[in-house]
């Protein structure tokens, strides 16, 4: 899952640098004359982990599992069964040997009566009160409330993991709606300065000072702007929207300011190199623990277990035992005649119950979970390969973007004195329109690339917080901003 993510979040960068060159940046602007609150980056990740759907169904997991491991403790407990009835039914019965089928057990002993089969029937009941504790059975129950309490310790670690999954994904939403608001400034400030152009060309070709396609050319970099400033805050509200999304908040009651970002780089880290803290490692850690404490469980099924039984119970019955002078049953057809009590019983002792063939079928089972432990194990380490490689990635992209920052600069100050220079040329006469339009390009691609390898050292800090686990790495840079 960690590795998808940091996936995406090298997707995204990548769009981000494809769309800015073509013009096409992406994200969120906080609509036009509006009230909304400003949102920092701590705000955000608060918000996300307070209100995500996500993250509330893995809290409400955690909580069930907490109640399977008292489901499970309960079985310390003894076993307390009580049964009542009254029935209505005929009494012609005889005595012998049944096998109630894997099925209700319906009492067959009894007296045949002289006449045979006929159809008086009274009423009987029947109560009694059951206890089993299985007051040792060699740790079999111990290992179900394991097995128990780590799938609570699994759930916690997906928690966590999906904390951090939902963390990563804001704070790249965030660093997007910044650097695409940042690229809206850049083109506002674009639009701006091809007007002031476009207003003074126009104003030189009506005195005929200028040629009237000077004009013309100046009108068509004025729509250019318009256009690429129009893709911009569209792509600023959809990444707004997204941000909203993760945060619960409306995209019209916050705002974002970028300018802590923009006017300070993180300082020079060192290199991540401890991943085991990621969460999803921590997540198949605590699988394999619950395989193994399963397969221990399965072992144990087949162990016996030293049970004390106790129990009372009652009967009545429509039907007497004493037979009539002429040799008949006795019967009783008033239902309190039938159901009252007429004999009562009482049994409590120690039993051993062994069921012998579960053997091989517990040996079985633990096989299958030392296997199936075996095969998490080897995808953990397969997870691990993934993030040490997503992590040396991250820490090259992070030096390389340094190095863009740099770069970036040296192309914006070469980029303005040469719109500067173009300007003066141009107002002297000593120059036409095309190559002043020319260096508003370049003094416009400059301010992008810059915005961009700006983003670019912050998106790879979050990368290495991905790969490591350690979102702190990434948020312990970003503070108040």
């Amino acid at each position: 899952m960690t590795n998808r993510l940091i996936q995406q979040l090298t997707l995204t960068a990548g769009w981000l640098l494809i769309g800015a060159l073509s013009g096409v940046y992406g994200q969120a602007a906080t609509p036009p004359g509006g009230t909304a609150m400003p949102l920092t980056l701590t705000q955000a990740l608060d918000r996300v982990q307070q209100t995500y759907p996500s993250i509330k169904a893995r809290q409400a997991q955690v909580s069930a599992a907490l109640y399977g491991v008292k489901e499970r403790q309960a079985d310390y407990l003894p076993h307390t069964i009580f049964q009542s009835q009254a029935l209505y039914g005929t009494s012609n019965q005889v005595q012998g040997t049944f096998f109630p089928n894997e099925g209700t057990a319906i009492p067959i002993v009894g007296a045949i009566k002289p006449a045979g089969n006929t159809p008086d029937m009274v009423w009987t009941s029947f109560a009694t009160l059951l206890t089993d504790w299985a007051f040792f059975d060699f740790g079999k129950v111990r290992s179900t409330v394991q097995v128990a309490r780590g799938e609570v310790a699994t759930q916690k670690a997906a928690l966590t993991n999906e904390i951090f999954q939902q963390q990563v994904r804001t704070a790249d939403a965030y660093l997007l709606t910044l650097v695409t608001h940042e690229l809206v400034q850049q083109q506002q400030a674009n639009l701006t300065r091809v007007e002031t152009f476009r207003q003074m060309t126009t104003a030189r070709a009506q005195s005929g000072l200028r040629p009237g396609v000077d004009s013309s050319l100046a009108q068509a970099e004025v729509s250019r702007a318009r256009l690429i400033l129009t893709e911009a805050q569209q792509a600023e509200q959809t990444q707004k929207i997204r941000l909203g999304e993760l945060t619960g908040l409306d995209p019209a009651a916050f705002s974002v300011s970028q300018t802590a970002f923009y006017e300070t780089l993180p300082a020079t880290v060192a290199e991540a190199t401890y991943i085991d803290n990621n969460p999803v490692l921590q997540i198949g850690q605590a699988e394999i623990l619950t395989t193994q404490d399963q397969a221990k469980a399965a072992r144990l099924s087949w162990l016996p277990s030293f049970r004390l039984l106790g129990a009372a119970w009652a009967r009545g019955s429509g039907l007497d035992n004493v037979k009539a002078a002429d040799g008949n049953l006795i019967y009783h057809k008033g239902l309190w005649d039938g159901v009252k009590f007429r004999a009562y019983d009482v049994m409590v002792g120690p039993v051993l119950y062994w069921e012998l063939s579960n053997y091989w079928r517990a040996s079985n089972r633990a096989q299958q979970f030392r296997l199936l432990g075996q095969s998490r194990q080897f995808d953990l380490d397969e997870e691990r390969l993934g993030l040490n490689r997503q992590r040396e990635t991250a820490n090259l992209d992070y030096a390389f973007a340094l190095a863009s920052v740099t770069n970036a600069d040296q192309q914006i100050r070469a980029a303005r004195g040469a719109y500067e220079q173009s300007l003066s040329r141009y107002n002297a006469g000593l120059t036409g329109a095309l190559e002043l339009s020319q260096a508003f390009a370049i003094l416009n691609r400059a301010e992008i690339d810059k915005a961009v390898s700006t983003a670019s050292v912050w998106q790879s800090l979050l990368k290495q917080a991905a790969a490591t686990g350690e979102l702190s790495a990434f948020t312990s840079k970003t503070t108040d901003r």
